[in-house]
């Protein structure tokens, strides 16, 4: 859903979902986008499932405390960043995921990644989990 929304937009995306410890369990980057995206649209995710919130809700953090942030957001397996594009996964009370969007405008990846565009990736009974897409099928939704 998320190529679907940035087509609409008129941009190229690469989407990354990870699961809630900020490991990817699908990237998908659309003909035409820029290589970079992919590590930038996988942070975005990892922000999100790590500090449970959206990446954009760092910024004033980023911004007031520019030294600090700088030395959290190296400390994991990914960079931590503080902008549009990133936003957790959350089916119900937990978070379990976060998904990036990066290509467009930061107005254009907020657009692009709205949680409601991951719920394909939620299975609907059973434990809150992420899946990867059937092979068969493609995206499953992204």
């Amino acid at each position: 859903a998320s190529e679907a929304k940035a087509k609409e937009l008129g941009c190229n995306v690469t989407t990354c979902v990870v699961d809630n410890a900020g490991f990817i369990v699908e990237t998908r980057r659309m003909d035409g986008t820029r290589p970079l995206t992919t590590y930038i649209a996988h942070s975005k995710a990892y922000t999100a499932a790590i500090m449970k919130r959206p990446a954009k809700d760092l910024i004033h953090w980023a911004e007031g405390e520019p030294v600090y942030f700088n030395s959290v957001a190296q400390m994991g397996h990914v960079a931590i960043v503080a902008t549009f594009g990133g936003m957790p996964v959350r089916p119900a009370q937990d978070i379990i995921g976060g998904i990036g969007v990066s290509g467009g405008t930061p107005d254009q990846c907020g657009a692009a990644c709205d949680p409601v565009r991951v719920r394909d990736h939620v299975r609907p009974a059973g434990p809150s989990r992420l899946r990867r897409a059937h092979p068969s099928t493609g995206n499953a939704g992204l």
